[in-house]
């Protein structure tokens, strides 16, 4: 693949790859200083792809993490929904709901919301660089405050600590991160 010539740029070419203002005096003066010192066609074409492996060697793991952090959540959800669902359906269920995943967090659901939040941060605005990293992470740090401290979880919290049961669930079970239950 031949550099573009001056005055066009093919949508494939990474932006900056080339100086501002080629097609002007000044880029059909670069694009020629490019030339003559042999950055052009193949070479400049090689160079285009080992800068584009780079970007993605250095920011595949974040990205790839991100999706992972993503199903995690996405999985919490589902599963602590439907979970909940069927436990509302049984006329001789308990109090407390402390079966599957609600036996490893007080908030399945919750947790994997916060989860789909840290995802997305994570493969998309860490793996962009660190520039769009610290400007989007007040996204998924406000949300996870939120539902854990002030709406979600909390919230529930004041309600369901009525029940009889609560107390021991509680001394169990975590109210936001999964981890095993203690024993009673």
């Amino acid at each position: 693949m031949r550099p573009p010539e001056a005055g066009h740029v093919l949508p494939d070419w990474p932006a900056g790859l080339f100086p501002p203002g080629l097609g002007t005096a000044r880029g059909r003066l670069t694009d020629r200083l490019l030339r003559r010192i042999g950055l052009s066609g193949e070479r400049l074409d090689h160079i285009r792809r080992r800068i584009i492996a780079a970007v993605i060697i250095a920011w595949l793991p974040l990205v790839v993490l991100g999706v992972a952090v993503w199903v995690v959540g996405v999985v919490f959800e589902t599963v602590g929904d439907a979970q909940l669902a069927s436990y509302q359906r049984d006329p001789d269920r308990g109090p407390i709901m402390d079966r599957g995943l609600w036996g490893w967090t007080r908030h399945p659901n919750y947790f994997g919301d916060a989860c789909v939040w840290w995802g997305i941060w994570l493969a998309g605005g860490a793996a962009s660089g660190w520039l769009p990293a610290v400007v989007t992470v007040l996204s998924p740090l406000a949300m996870t405050y939120f539902i854990r401290n002030v709406t979600g979880a909390k919230l529930l919290e004041e309600t369901m600590s009525t029940r009889p049961g609560w107390d021991e669930y509680a001394a169990r079970v975590p109210l936001f991160v999964p981890r095993p239950p203690r024993r009673a």
